[in-house]
């Protein structure tokens, strides 16, 4: 009798968890941190960055929310807030679209379909690193149907099996929560031994997912005012790569002292901008494809420091 009862109890708990995965869980859009450890170029090390959604804006007739990358606890005194791409959802397509901003993209691309089925083929083009191909998956079987997380809810499990083994990865990603490498993509191309780890996940300070003991950058519960974020200076690389724009938001003048920097630490451009009051390009038709760093440096000492992909 009571191996009955625990089969049925069984089944009704495997039932309710099917029933909870049913229910599609959107990325939450305020008040939402990620906290992702990747290798950073620029220090050849790894590094802990912060992901969080603050405002939106309207381009190419569509409504987005900007996807800001954090380099230190939100509410510290010298946190970098630099504006890394935007993000727009279809919750009744269960789709979610990045524009890469700061590879200097202005065209959106699919990032995530959680509206595919087992054997569907997938193309994930905002996570395509100009390998040809290391985006096409196949969404397997991925034996456990939900994830729960550490408020108990269940979400939906996603595999992918890429087409391209050699060349490719094979992300695992949760509703509402992401791939288990990054929620957000973050690179300029790929490289098998460098890739980020997503550490953990809070929501409306709820340590949604990760570690029972949270990583020493998660479980933080700060108040983040408007005046943190800094867009003083947008810098933007047109879709044919010829011109690199500066441009600025504020009413009054910037001097600006710039430099591109190619991947071997060569400064290929040098430039003092004087009195910036609107916008400045920067020829880069000439350039080599790859990857550059560009930092300015203001006169209110005011660093900015951005990755750019060029391809010419």
């Amino acid at each position: 009798m009571k191996q009955i009862i625990y089969f049925i109890t069984f089944i009704c708990g495997f039932t309710l968890v099917s029933l909870h995965a049913q229910q599609y869980h959107p990325f939450p859009e305020e008040n939402a941190y990620w906290t992702v450890v990747e290798f950073d170029q620029q220090i050849w090390a790894w590094d802990t960055f912060i992901y969080t959604i603050k405002g939106d804006t309207n381009l190419n007739t569509k409504d987005y929310k900007k996807i800001f990358r954090l380099n230190d606890i939100p509410g510290s005194s010298d946190t970098l807030w630099e504006l890394h791409c935007f993000m727009r959802q279809d919750s009744a397509y269960k789709k979610v679209w990045f524009i890469r901003h700061y590879m200097g993209e202005t065209i959106e691309k699919l990032g995530y379909d959680f509206d595919a089925e087992i054997g569907d083929t997938v193309y994930l083009p905002a996570f395509d690193y100009e390998n040809i191909g290391d985006s096409v998956f196949v969404l397997v079987d991925p034996v456990f149907d939900s994830t729960q997380l550490n408020n108990g809810e269940y979400r939906k499990n996603y595999f992918y099996n890429s087409l391209y083994p050699n060349i490719g990865f094979d992300p695992y990603a949760i509703e509402g929560i992401g791939t288990q490498r990054t929620p957000f993509p973050n690179l300029f191309y790929y490289d098998a031994f460098h890739q980020s780890t997503l550490y953990c996940v809070e929501v409306e300070g709820v340590h949604l997912y990760g570690d029972a003991t949270p990583y020493s950058f998660c479980g933080f519960t700060v108040d983040i005012s408007d005046n943190q974020i800094t867009e003083q200076i947008l810098i933007r690389k047109d879709v044919k790569n010829k011109e690199i724009s500066i441009t600025t938001n504020e009413s009054s003048l910037i001097d600006i002292k710039m430099k591109l920097i190619n991947m071997q630490g060569h400064a290929v451009i040098s430039e003092q901008i004087g009195h910036l009051a609107n916008e400045h390009s920067i020829d880069i038709s000439h350039l080599n494809t790859g990857v550059y760093i560009i930092f300015l440096q203001t006169n209110s000492n005011l660093n900015i420091t951005k990755k750019l992909f060029i391809q010419n």
